[in-house]
C-alpha cells in the first residue's frame, strides 16, 4: 500500500483529498497495520510534507489522523510509535481527545506499556514525555470515568515468543515481558490515583481481575502477571473489599474468572455459589 500512495504523490495526487469517511490519506496511513517499514515511513513523512493540513483534518467524526494513530498502536495492530511520534513532532495536538470514547493520548498509551519489553521501554519514555513535558493529566477521566491506569490495568497481550524456538510459551514471556507490577512504578512516579473509582464504581482491582485471558492456549504467563498486579494494588492501599455498583468486590469478579491464585490469597473457595452478589469472606 505504501509503494501505491507514494506513486500517486509522485503523480500529484492531492494530499488532501477526502473519502465519504472525511479521511484524508493520512487517515487512512496512521490505522496501517504490522510493521511500519522504510516505504510506509517514506510514504507517511511525503504525505506530511505535500498536505500538512492533513495533520489537523477532522474526518466525520470529529477524529485526526492523531487520533487514529494512538487506537492503532493501543491494540497492537501496530507495533511502531512511528505514526504517533511523526505527528507529535510536526504539531499534532496531544491533548485532544478522542470524540468518540473521551481517551487521551495517555489512556490509548497505557495498555503498551506491558508486554514486549523493548515496546514497552518505548512507551513508557512516550508515556513520561507526555505527562512531564506535555503536561497531560495523568488521572484524566475518559467517557466511562476511567483513569489512564484503568485502561493499563485492563491491558493482556499474547506473550513474547522465543525467537530460537528454544524456551517454551509462556516461559520465555515470564522472563523477558514487562509485568503489570513492574510497570505501575510509572503511574506512581507521575502521581496517579491508583484508589479512584470509575463510573461504574470499579477499583482497578476489579478491572485487574476482570481481565480477559487468551484462549486456546497457555495462559499461566496472564494469571502470573494478574496475581501480581493484584498483590501490588492492595499493598498501595487499593481496597479488595469495595463493591462496584453491581454490589461485586474484585474477589468476586476472581471468582466468576477462575482466577484461582487470586482467590488463593484471601483464602476463598472457588464453587459457582461464591461467583457473585456479595458472597465471599472479604464482605
Amino acid at each position: 500500500m505504501a509503494d501505491v500512495v507514494q506513486a500517486l504523490l509522485d503523480a500529484s495526487a492531492d494530499p488532501l483529498a477526502v473519502d465519504n469517511k472525511g479521511h484524508t490519506p493520512l487517515h487512512w496511513l496512521s490505522t496501517f497495520p504490522g510493521a511500519f517499514d522504510e516505504p510506509c515511513r517514506q510514504a507517511y513523512t511525503t504525505l506530511t510534507h505535500l498536505g500538512p493540513a492533513a495533520i489537523t483534518t477532522q474526518d466525520k467524526q470529529g477524529r485526526t489522523p492523531l487520533h487514529l494513530a494512538l487506537p492503532t498502536y493501543s491494540t497492537r495492530a501496530q507495533p511502531s510509535t512511528f505514526a504517533i511520534t511523526h505527528l507529535l513532532s510536526l504539531g499534532a495536538d496531544p491533548a485532544h481527545r478522542d470524540p468518540l470514547t473521551g481517551n487521551t493520548a495517555l489512556h490509548f498509551l497505557a495498555p503498551r506499556l506491558v508486554g514486549e519489553s523493548a515496546a514497552a521501554a518505548t512507551t513508557a519514555s512516550l508515556f513520561r514525555s507526555l505527562v512531564t513535558t506535555n503536561t497531560l493529566d495523568i488521572n484524566a477521566r475518559n467517557n466511562q470515568g476511567e483513569t489512564p491506569a484503568f485502561t493499563f490495568a485492563a491491558a493482556g497481550w499474547s506473550g513474547m515468543r522465543d525467537p530460537t524456538h528454544r524456551v517454551s510459551h509462556p516461559t520465555y514471556a515470564l522472563a523477558h515481558d514487562t509485568t503489570h507490577a513492574k510497570a505501575l512504578d510509572i503511574f506512581i512516579t507521575l502521581g496517579a490515583d491508583l484508589k479512584t473509582l470509575d463510573s461504574k464504581r470499579r477499583t482497578l482491582l476489579h478491572v485487574t481481575a476482570g481481565r480477559e485471558l487468551p484462549t486456546g492456549g497457555a495462559d499461566w504467563d496472564q494469571r502470573e502477571d494478574i496475581e501480581g498486579m493484584f498483590q501490588r494494588l492492595i499493598e498501595l492501599g487499593v481496597d479488595p473489599r469495595a463493591e462496584d455498583e453491581g454490589l461485586r468486590t474484585a474477589v468476586n469478579v476472581a471468582i466468576a474468572q477462575g482466577l484461582t491464585g487470586v482467590v488463593e490469597l484471601f483464602g476463598e473457595e472457588t464453587g459457582p455459589e461464591e461467583s457473585g452478589g456479595t458472597g465471599g469472606g472479604l464482605q
